[in-house]
């Protein structure tokens, strides 16, 4: 614990992880020529003719509000058992980043993302956009939309945008 916490009840903002690629060189290299690679993928559960084409490291990024509340003003006793309170309380709505780090799956109908919490399953067939950044992805499928910071974020665009 530090200071700001212990004496302004003020937790700094989260930095994002460091993400360290598990996608091996090759692939990607395949990736970017225009031909999608066979990954083994052993931690998920591959549906009949699902081929997985990507998998790399990821971290989804949401948003946690806070609230921090603040009291203005003075108490004066007056008598025994009778306080008279002066000034007022402001309640302020704080949004802070979350980070959960997790594995990216890309096979021919799915995109999943394993993780501790927030993990997601959805189908290839329902993204309606893809949103791509220097550092990560937006994956939007109908009104969801997913925020991932990925260590190769080119690499998995190309092999969505392969398969769709």
């Amino acid at each position: 614990m530090d200071i700001l916490t212990r004496f302004f009840g003020f937790i700094p903002p989260e930095k994002p992880p460091i993400l360290v690629s598990i996608f091996p060189q090759a692939a990607a290299q395949r990736i970017r020529s225009g031909k999608l690679p066979v990954i083994q993928a052993d931690k998920i559960i591959l549906g009949k003719n699902e081929i997985c084409h990507f998998v790399d490291v990821a971290a989804l990024f949401t948003t946690k509000k806070r609230y921090r509340s603040s009291r203005h003003g003075g108490s004066y006793r007056i008598t025994k058992g009778f306080t008279f309170h002066l000034g007022n309380s402001d309640t302020v709505a704080l949004d802070e980043p979350e980070y959960t780090k997790g594995i990216l799956y890309i096979t021919n109908h799915r995109i999943v993302f394993v993780a501790s919490r927030y993990g997601f399953d959805q189908r290839l067939n329902k993204l309606t956009a893809i949103t791509p950044y220097s550092d990560g992805l937006t994956l939007q499928f109908g009104s969801k939309s997913y925020n991932l910071l990925l260590p190769d974020s080119e690499t998995a665009n190309n092999a969505i945008n392969l398969l769709i």
